[in-house]
């Protein structure tokens, strides 16, 4: 058992530093659209991260059809990696940088 979270844990830590060395290197221009396109992936690939938002959505737009809840939900995922995006790259950015976000 304490292994097991142990080695869950050390994956999450390494996943982390990587991820803080990689991505600050990619470019907006590359990156919005990447991490855009992989949020709608995870819609795709994930049920566990598309039933959840399905179910809020859900009760969120309770005369929504479907399709429409499905693209919400899309979007949600979209945006929620290009958030993540900006957080790892967000340590390499100026002041100037961010005023003009």
């Amino acid at each position: 058992m304490f292994k097991r979270i142990f080695n869950q844990t050390m994956a999450g830590y390494w996943m982390y530093r990587v991820l803080g060395a990689i991505i600050p290197r990619i470019p907006p221009r590359i990156g919005y659209p990447f991490f855009g396109w992989l949020g709608a992936r995870f819609f795709d690939w994930f049920a566990d991260a598309r039933e959840p938002l399905r179910d809020n959505l859900r009760h969120v737009m309770q005369d929504a059809s479907l399709p429409a809840i499905d693209r919400t939900a899309q979007n949600i995922l979209r945006h929620h990696l290009k958030n993540y995006y900006d957080f790892f790259r967000s340590i390499q950015l100026t002041k100037a940088d961010i005023a003009k976000l």
